[in-house]
Order: structure tokens, then C-alpha cells, then sequence
């Protein structure tokens, strides 16, 4: 039986993905062999499930338009960059949720509760909320000005995103990187 590795997330409005984007392009040069997040992949994961057999990804869609639903349309705000686990060591930068964040707090428990039960792969991290710009690895010809640059875009603002929906992917893996399919999208009340 095949598996498919799946997630829960909340996709970006066009406007705060150019900002994302711009946001990218100017970190690039402090970080060039990262592996940088392309448009078609930027979102804000609410849950990782793992890898779900078909039946599990029936249940996962199904409960997840079940939480939609019972979830009035939102906004968050786009601002502040950063990095897991700091901006001395980082392995991830991310553009974090200044507003909203109590909202999606409140989803991922929601959703944990509803298909947490679907999950091969537990978190190990306390969820917070953010939207991946790249990820690095050790000797990753990071420059020594990058902390400084993170530190100094603390109050970046990309602006408003209205979440109308939560969507259902599954993600392949290849050497190319991850490519993401929606399998559901689900709409909030």
C-alpha cells in the first residue's frame, strides 16, 4: 500500500508572497547555497500528519473540512524575520505572525486533536507559527553579516493575509526538492 507524506497549511495571498519573495532575494547573497523556498512552495504549515496510507488521507481531508468549517475567516500579519534555532546558528530563516497568531494557535490544536491521531510523525518542536523562507546546513557559506541582517529585519511587514481556506498536501520528495500537491481545500466559515 502507498503512503503519502501529508501537512496541513494556510497558503499566502499573492501580495504577501511578492513580499516573501523580495524578502528572499534580498537575503540570498548572505546565504547563497541555502536551499531557498520557491513561490509555488511558500505556506504556513499548520500540522505535519507523515506519511499517510489512503484511507488515512481520506480521514485527514475529511476532518480537516470539518475544523474549516467551524472556523471563521481570519487574517494575520506577515512581519518579523528570524531563525530556528537563532539567528548565530540558523538552520531555518522564517517571516513569523504578528497577528493572528492566537487564531493558529488555536487551528493546530483544533486539527491535533481532530487527525492528530492520523500522525506518523510527531512533532518534537512546541508549533510556532511562521513561513519558511530557506533552510541551511553546516558550511553553508552563510556570511558573517546574516545575524546582523535578521536582527536588523525584526519589524519587517509583509503585510495582511486573508485565510479563506486551509489545504490539504501531499508532498514527493526528490533531489530537485520537495514538490507539493493540494488534495483538499477546505473552506473556513
Amino acid at each position: 500500500m502507498s503512503k503519502t507524506r501529508t501537512f496541513i497549511a494556510i497558503e499566502t495571498e499573492q501580495d504577501q508572497t511578492s513580499r516573501a519573495l523580495a524578502l528572499i532575494d534580498r537575503l540570498r547573497p548572505l546565504a547563497p547555497r541555502a536551499r531557498w523556498v520557491e513561490e509555488e512552495q511558500l505556506h504556513l504549515t499548520l500540522l505535519f500528519l507523515g506519511d499517510l496510507d489512503d484511507r488515512e488521507v481520506v480521514d485527514a481531508c475529511k476532518h480537516t473540512e470539518w475544523t474549516a468549517a467551524a472556523t471563521p475567516r481570519f487574517t494575520l500579519r506577515l512581519s518579523g524575520v528570524g531563525a530556528f534555532p537563532d539567528v548565530h546558528s540558523p538552520k531555518a530563516l522564517w517571516l513569523g505572525v504578528t497577528e493572528g497568531a492566537d487564531i493558529l494557535h488555536r487551528l493546530h490544536d483544533d486539527l491535533l486533536a481532530d487527525v492528530g491521531h492520523l500522525q506518523t510523525s510527531r512533532e518534537r518542536s512546541q508549533f510556532v507559527p511562521h513561513l519558511t523562507l530557506a533552510r541551511l546546513s553546516r558550511g553553508g557559506g552563510i556570511s558573517p553579516h546574516l545575524p546582523a541582517t535578521l536582527t536588523g529585519l525584526a519589524d519587517y511587514d509583509a503585510g495582511v493575509t486573508r485565510v479563506r481556506r486551509l489545504t490539504v498536501f501531499a508532498s514527493e520528495l526528490s533531489s530537485a526538492g520537495p514538490e507539493y500537491y493540494p488534495l483538499a481545500q477546505c473552506r473556513l466559515a
